[in-house]
């Protein structure tokens, strides 16, 4: 570039640290500081947001601590959640709630939110309903803190308190909104649904899908057959075993050469099951699937994900 500027600065270093090339991201922003370009607040964010992403704790305490050290900028709330999140990363959740204790202005949303995500990682139920009543209090219409909540119940098995929160949703007349993925092929949109059977080629696709969960069971795959309720119908097993990234993706592998590599578009965050079930079709396809979720970008390849298994 013939002019850099803060906002071009910021732009690469937030790219970089989105699709989880952290390293990278730290090294343009030191590269920025060479160049004697002053950083911002977005600057910070974006470099933080990066160590967060791809776990680079040493660099991220680092350069929190420099905000204010060496820049005279004072980190916000946003800076603070994205250390929070480098904790959780790490396991180390009691820490993080006392960052989040220690933050010299009333904690936000976001900041119990990201240890609310980190309880679900950690699969910390008691810390879990702590950060989620303290969401409650301060997003009591916010879908996402309830599901988030919900999966963590059902990940621990506890299908009673699962249950009491979807009582919850449907007394607050909160309800969840049709999840879809989307795929471009051939300069051609299509949309897939959580068991969708719209699509012409829906057999094809049914097959693939039923296909590729044989495949990578020989790699140790195991669908996580833990369900909402005890009573679940038959179409909501349906939509609860074909998830909309999954038929994507079995429509992209039938439709695409080999050498193509996937790319999908979701308004939501990546389930557990289907982050496991891709990274194994990655592995047995060698394709290289991308994924944009509501959360960040996940590079799928050889068997892993750029997000190292932290979304």
């Amino acid at each position: 570039m013939t002019s850099k500027n803060v906002i071009s600065w910021n732009a690469l270093i937030g790219g970089y640290g989105n699709h989880g090339r952290g390293p990278e991201a730290v090294e343009l922003f030191e590269q920025m500081l060479q160049e004697r370009m002053n950083p911002n607040h977005v600057t910070f964010l974006a470099v933080l947001s990066a160590c967060s992403h791809s776990g680079l704790s040493e660099h991220g305490w680092e350069i929190f601590h420099s905000m204010g050290r060496d820049n005279r900028i004072k980190p916000r709330a946003m800076h603070y959640a994205c250390m929070i999140e480098l904790l959780g990363r790490e396991g180390l959740l009691d820490e993080a709630l006392a960052l989040i204790r220690g933050a010299p202005f009333k904690p936000t949303a976001n900041m119990w939110a990201a240890l609310l995500t980190a309880c679900r990682v950690n699969e910390n139920l008691e810390l879990g309903k702590f950060a989620a009543e303290k969401l409650y209090g301060m997003e009591p219409d916010k879908l996402n803190n309830y599901v988030v909540l919900l999966n963590i119940y059902n990940s621990a098995g506890n299908l009673k308190e699962a249950a009491d929160v979807v009582h919850t949703l449907k007394r607050k007349g909160l309800r969840m909104r049709p999840v879809c993925s989307w795929i471009e092929v051939k300069r051609r949109p299509h949309i897939f649904l959580s068991g969708d059977n719209r699509h012409p080629q829906r057999n094809e696709i049914y097959q693939k899908v039923d296909k590729l969960m044989l495949e990578i069971s020989k790699y140790g795959y195991v669908p996580n057959q833990k369900t909402l309720l005890p009573d679940v119908d038959e179409q909501e097993e349906r939509v609860r075993f074909y998830h909309s990234e999954k038929l994507a993706i079995a429509f992209g592998l039938i439709s695409t050469p080999y050498w193509v590599a996937l790319q999908i578009v979701q308004g939501h965050r990546i389930c557990g099951d289907c982050h496991e079930a891709i990274k194994l079709i990655a592995r047995v396809t060698g394709r290289e699937i991308v994924i944009r979720d509501a959360s960040r970008f996940h590079h799928f390849k050889h068997g892993r994900c750029s997000c190292e298994d932290y979304w």
